[in-house]
């Protein structure tokens, strides 16, 4: 049997459940060199040849390390081994974070983003794919409770969504049902080594004191807390598609050029997060 074969057949159940490949001819794959985009290239390449599409890698210079450059490089050697085109671009970051008034995490972030977007419609790509994993997932949905998130953040990241700050570009996230000894192990398979970023170990970004301090002294108390934070996601998504669902019943008697008018009544039975989902809808309009 093909050995990445198990890794493969989760990726096509999630696939299906969401229709990540639906209408799909060619997906940019964001690669930063790591395990997780690594093996998210594999493994896509692998079922873009049984799905039929094309798969185009993309790799963004932050510009936060001076070592940066040759990261990019050997992407690009690394993709030129697999037979795979490698867009690549840089920003830096530290300098829009400065005149943003953005943290680091928050500006690289957006300029990635950015410059995904930017790649796509170069390449004219259907979709963005991301290596993010289930263990980003729990981290992500821990990151959200610390910050007092709502139902819509508690859902954590969806296997399909629109790319933030780009609602027409399309993002999936193939690798969701994937840990991270899961993508170390295909990179083994696949014969490829991943880089290893200094800065995944840096505890002035919160993301990393979760992963590293916050997460591990959770688990010393409640083994299996990556599990029920998977199953909080989860709960999370089925009550979100629930209020929307009430807040798409709730139409407004008349829409003018400054805004909506509402029945005080319907409005008043719907959750305070239903009601946030109406006015985000009505904004649409104007």
């Amino acid at each position: 049997m093909d050995p990445l074969e198990p890794y493969l057949r989760q990726i096509r159940v999630l696939a299906l459940e969401e229709r990540l490949f639906r209408r799909l001819s060619k997906l940019l794959v964001g690669v930063s060199g790591g395990p997780d985009s690594l093996a998210a290239l594999v493994l896509l390449t692998r079922l873009g040849q049984e799905y039929g599409f094309a798969v185009v890698a993309c790799h963004f210079d932050h510009k936060l390390r001076p070592d940066s450059e040759a990261d990019r490089r050997w992407v690009r050697q690394q993709c030129e081994a697999l037979g795979m085109q490698c867009v690549t671009g840089e920003g830096d970051v530290a300098a829009m974070a400065a005149d943003m008034g953005l943290g680091i995490e928050e500006a690289a972030r957006e300029m990635r983003y950015q410059f995904l977007v930017f790649a796509a419609g170069k390449e004219n790509a259907d979709a963005i794919a991301t290596g993010h994993t289930r263990d980003d997932q729990v981290e992500t949905v821990l990151q959200h409770i610390i910050r007092g998130a709502g139902v819509r953040g508690l859902r954590g990241m969806l296997p399909r969504s629109p790319v933030p700050g780009a609602e027409a570009q399309t993002l999936v996230r193939p690798l969701l049902t994937l840990g991270r000894e899961d993508t170390e192990e295909v990179c083994r398979l696949a014969g490829v080594e991943p880089l290893r970023d200094p800065s995944n170990t840096d505890l002035r970004h919160s993301r990393n004191r979760i992963r590293h301090e916050v997460l591990p002294a959770i688990a010393a108390v409640n083994p299996g807390i990556s599990r029920a934070l998977l199953g909080i996601a989860g709960s999370a998504r089925e009550a979100f598609s629930l209020l929307e669902r009430a807040s798409m019943e709730a139409q407004p008697l008349e829409r003018t050029s400054t805004g909506a008018i509402f029945k005080a009544e319907t409005l008043r039975r719907l959750t305070g997060e239903a009601r946030g989902l109406v006015i985000e809808r009505e904004a649409g309009f104007f």
